[in-house]
């Protein structure tokens, strides 16, 4: 009466770890209702008529010429690789891993022995009263020996598991690999084993070839198809390397794009912004060649004025001295819009504090005035201050020269390169302000 009470505990115990979804699956399994509820009647009624069940007092289950309580416990639950453990100790270990819900494992320990769910109960009950983990079950190592030991015997594959070997080595092909695993298969099912080691010497897909002849020879002993897969293996693993690696040099040479189309974009918003500011310039500064022009007609036109009103002698001397301050106020508000028009200028270059003293440009009579306004620290030089200067510059650190070949003769290019002494130089052609810009962009970066 003792090992029956014992078990009743066990199975209250399991009843009392059920949730609502699991519960509401042992009803349905057994097609049992709770009695007076329509809808869904509150989880401790469940468990006491799924108790009722178990220990066979409900209508249904007496009928039932199948104990529910074996029937929900030794078909309802699978062990799998718990079954193999050498010891109490390593099967609560080894259920202790397991991510599965509490209950199930209290189901899983009654079915593998139901002595030790007897014995375990109370410190289980112990547990769950001071809201502890339920299963943390270690496995006691005392030795490398013992340990090498279970390692062996875990990594040792039994006989469900040597025949699923070989079909789970096919889930890891792609579409493309099954295609040609068939190929593979068909080519070598006829094959002794004779035949298939002369095949295999020279198979491309040397790999595919094992498996197919190691799925298809069960004649084989074991140690021969384990080798066939493990050699699939190997040459599946030494692709994935491969295309691994190529992934990662394709990545590489992804991320230098992206910088070079990142500096590329950055100079494009940078020509773009001295593009505006060389618009605004020039029509700033033909405001300033506007109102000076207006200053002088307005001087001209004050000069024959006073002409005219000494020669007029008739003409009241206040009337000219008011004409006379009436222009001069109008010069005086022209000349503060041209201050002002030159203070904005001067805002919009760039503060230099240091001169370049490591290049120039020398150039023949092209206008270079706007170039050298968005770039003051930049020295230019013409052709012929070239030797006077020449001295002094290199005196200063000039290393190199950038030479316009626009309306310079080849002969003397010639004499002026035959002359620079070491010094080095480019030459270019200047089409336009914007493609000089452009050049002491780059040059000022040291491109």
């Amino acid at each position: 009466m003792k090992g029956w009470y014992s078990l009743s505990e066990a199975i209250d115990f399991y009843v009392s770890l059920l949730d609502d979804k699991s519960a509401d699956e042992i009803l349905q399994k057994f097609k049992e209702t709770v009695p007076g509820f329509s809808k869904q009647p509150p989880l401790k009624l469940k468990k006491n008529h799924i108790i009722q069940i178990f220990k066979r007092q409900t209508l249904k289950s007496k009928r039932r010429k199948v104990d529910p309580f074996l029937q929900h416990f030794y078909n309802g639950q699978d062990l799998n690789d718990l079954s193999e453990a050498t010891s109490n100790e390593d099967f609560l270990a080894r259920l202790s891993c397991k991510n599965i819900p509490d209950h199930l494992k209290v189901a899983l320990i009654i079915k593998y022995d139901i002595k030790l769910a007897e014995e375990i109960l109370p410190e289980l009950q112990r547990k769950l009263e001071n809201n502890e983990k339920l299963f943390d079950y270690t496995l006691e190592i005392q030795t490398d020996e013992e340990a090498l030991r279970l390692l062996n015997q875990n990594l040792y594959l039994y006989a469900h598991q040597k025949e699923s070997l070989f079909k789970s080595a096919l889930l890891l092909l792609s579409n493309e690999q099954i295609k040609q695993f068939k190929i593979e298969h068909n080519k070598v099912k006829t094959l002794s084993p004779k035949e298939f080691y002369v095949y295999y010497q020279s198979a491309l897909e040397y790999g595919l070839s094992s498996l197919a002849y190691a799925i298809q020879r069960d004649n084989l002993d074991y140690t021969t198809r384990y080798g066939l897969v493990l050699n699939f293996l190997y040459d599946l693993a030494r692709k994935g390397k491969a295309a691994v690696d190529e992934l990662e040099k394709s990545q590489i040479h992804k991320v230098k794009l992206q910088e070079v189309e990142g500096s590329l974009k950055e100079l494009k918003l940078k020509l773009k912004s001295a593009e505006e500011s060389s618009k605004e310039l020039a029509a700033a500064q033909r405001s300033v060649n506007n109102l000076q022009k207006e200053i002088r007609d307005i001087k001209v036109t004050l000069t024959n004025k006073e002409l005219e009103n000494r020669k007029l002698g008739e003409i009241n001397t206040s009337k000219i001295e008011e004409q006379k301050t009436l222009y001069q106020t109008i010069i005086r508000e022209k000349d503060q819009e041209i201050l002002n028009l030159r203070h904005q200028l001067e805002s919009w270059k760039v503060d230099i504090t240091e001169k370049i003293n490591s290049f120039c440009v020398l150039y023949e009579s092209s206008d270079v005035s706007l170039a050298q306004y968005l770039f003051p620290e930049v020295i230019f030089v013409t052709f012929k201050d070239w030797e006077k200067q020449k001295d002094s510059l290199i005196k200063n650190g000039l290393t190199r020269i950038y030479i316009q070949q626009n309306g310079i003769s080849s002969k003397k290019l010639f004499a002026l390169q035959k002359s620079l002494n070491g010094i080095q130089y480019s030459t270019f052609v200047m089409h336009d302000h914007k493609s000089l810009i452009e050049l002491l962009s780059i040059w000022k970066r040291g491109e």
